[in-house]
């Protein structure tokens, strides 16, 4: 996924600097600002960060109970 976001900057700026088009660039800010956070994919990375930290710890401790015994 780092690799989208870098390509999108690199083709940000090149279409930047061959064709600034101020009403495109107002056009999509609008639509940025106009849509709505999609509360279930946060709902559901909270759960797997949650499910992750909780999986995380058992295998902390089975490490430190088998370390110890």
């Amino acid at each position: 996924m780092i690799d989208i976001v870098l390509a999108c900057c690199i083709n940000h700026n090149f279409l930047m600097g061959v064709d600034i088009d101020e009403a495109f660039i107002a056009e999509v800010d609008r639509e940025l600002l106009q849509n709505k956070i999609d509360r279930s994919q946060t709902q559901q990375r909270d759960d797997d960060y949650r499910l992750g930290s909780v999986l995380r710890d058992a295998i902390t401790a089975e490490m430190w109970n088998l370390y110890g015994a």
